[in-house]
């Protein structure tokens, strides 16, 4: 039941001590996302080191390549509506974060399709293009559109602002054509 709750003043992640384990924590694509974790049935055996593993985690998750995570969830808002949008560009670009197989050859690790593996890809490729000294450059290089770097760079600075704005973004609800005619997707 992994869900953003749209009725809170800061991203938080819930969860148990057996998924503080270190290797489940590179699984939890959330910690990217939260600013407090906390860690219920602490009186559990383990409780005390998953809080460390978890921290430190969060840690080497942002500190990584330096690229602020308000940017990366303009980018994945973009692409696929966090994921929602489950298909293939006209372009052959793939998985959360929309990679062609040769960008993601040089910068993936893992599964393309993996939200966490896609992100972390992301950044990687900011960084090599000039993140975080030169966001809209990075941008620009990761799709060579200007309307794209505007409107990646203007969700990126909402969320900077208010970091509600990131659970508005994720609620939304997104509209498709489909052969069966055009539906809503479900937000969240």
């Amino acid at each position: 039941d992994a869900a953003i709750v749209p009725l809170v003043d800061v991203p938080m992640y819930v969860m148990t001590p057996e998924f503080g384990a270190a290797s489940q924590l590179e699984k939890i694509d959330m910690l990217d996302f939260a600013d407090v974790v906390a860690i219920n049935k602490f009186e559990r055996r383990g409780a005390e080191d998953a809080r460390r593993d978890v921290a430190r985690q969060m840690v080497r998750n942002r500190q990584a390549f330096g690229v602020p995570w308000q940017y990366l969830a303009a980018i994945h808002l973009i692409e696929t509506s966090f994921s929602r949008i489950d298909s293939d560009s006209t372009a052959g670009a793939q998985g959360p974060m929309q990679f062609v197989p040769s960008t993601w050859a040089e910068y993936g690790q893992g599964d393309i399709h993996s939200t966490h593996d896609a992100i972390l890809a992301a950044a990687r490729y900011l960084q090599a293009s000039g993140a975080p000294a030169q966001m809209a450059g990075a941008v620009h290089a990761y799709n060579p559109d200007d309307h794209y770097v505007t409107a990646v760079t203007a969700y990126a600075e909402n969320m900077k602002a208010d970091q509600r704005a990131f659970l508005g973004y994720y609620h939304w609800r997104v509209y498709v054509a489909t052969r069966a005619g055009p539906t809503f997707l479900d937000p969240g």
